[in-house]
């Protein structure tokens, strides 16, 4: 099982990666008005490899919740190793706290 503190850093660095690659792009427009044609090709090359990365990102980042899921035994809706179901619309019981008994049980 995957610590969850290294998914949520993963999850936040590919929430500000698109940010980031946003900016060199716009920094190589920038250049290129400006005349800089070696400034503006080195960070749009920059900014390819960084989507590059960030598509890897979000494949390692959907390979790991993946692997926690399963890892975590049955599926969200379907029966707990003790017989009982997480599914609480299928288990008949109420929305509100798990341990309490439905109304009218």
């Amino acid at each position: 099982m995957i610590p969850k503190p290294l998914l949520a850093r993963l999850f936040v660095g590919l929430l500000l990666m698109p940010i980031a690659i946003m900016l060199m792009v716009a920094l190589a427009a920038l250049l290129s008005a400006m005349q800089d044609a070696a400034g503006a090709f080195f960070l749009n090359r920059a900014a390819l490899g960084l989507g590059i990365v960030w598509v890897l990102g979000l494949v390692a980042l959907l390979l790991a919740l993946a692997a926690n899921t399963l890892a975590d035994g049955a599926p969200a809706d379907g029966p707990r190793a003790d017989g009982s179901f997480r599914d609480e619309f299928v288990s008949g019981g109420s929305l509100g706290n798990r341990d309490e008994p439905a109304e009218g049980e």
